[in-house]
């Protein structure tokens, strides 16, 4: 088992670190992941393993096993996309004409809106995956060297 080096940033500032070539990595959180490492997060994950690849950076992604979902095959054909509220993205609170603080709507009424709440972060992007039982290659292989009883039962699709 490896263990990890570095520091941990606040994840907002890791396009900007890495433009500036102050980082030597970077990190996701995943709520969802894939046996074969494609991984589900919240919007944004997919932009930083680009601009890590970009910057031939290593991306890693923390995770718990309970997450692992070792039933699907391609993260990008087979996990459904949370679609939220489009009041999300087309409304904010601010001050209203009247003095007053409330909602306020900043795209025009006749556009349509999209809000989705995860992107899906391919598998070549990722470089490892840290568990609680250590940290693998983000590979099928990587993933069963880790979990081999559980892995690879589900994998043959018995329980």
């Amino acid at each position: 088992m490896q263990k990890a080096k570095g520091k941990i940033r606040e994840s907002k500032c890791l396009i900007y670190l890495i433009e500036k070539n102050r980082f030597n990595g970077g990190k996701g959180y995943c709520s969802s992941y894939l046996c074969v490492t494609d991984v589900a997060n919240k919007i944004g994950t997919y932009l930083k393993a680009l601009a890590a690849a970009d910057n031939h950076l290593p991306f890693y992604v923390a995770l718990p096993s309970s997450s692992i979902d070792f039933s699907m095959r391609d993260g990008i054909l087979e996990i459904p996309i949370e679609q939220r509220e489009g009041e999300e993205v087309s409304m904010m609170e601010g001050l209203l004409e009247d003095g007053q603080i409330g909602k306020m709507r900043i795209v025009n009424r006749m556009s349509p809106v999209a809000n989705y709440g995860f992107d899906v972060t391919p598998a070549r992007l990722v470089t490892g995956l840290i568990t609680e039982k250590g940290i693998c290659e983000a590979s099928e292989d990587g993933i069963l060297a880790l979990f081999p009883e559980t892995g690879k039962r589900k994998i043959e699709g018995t329980t």
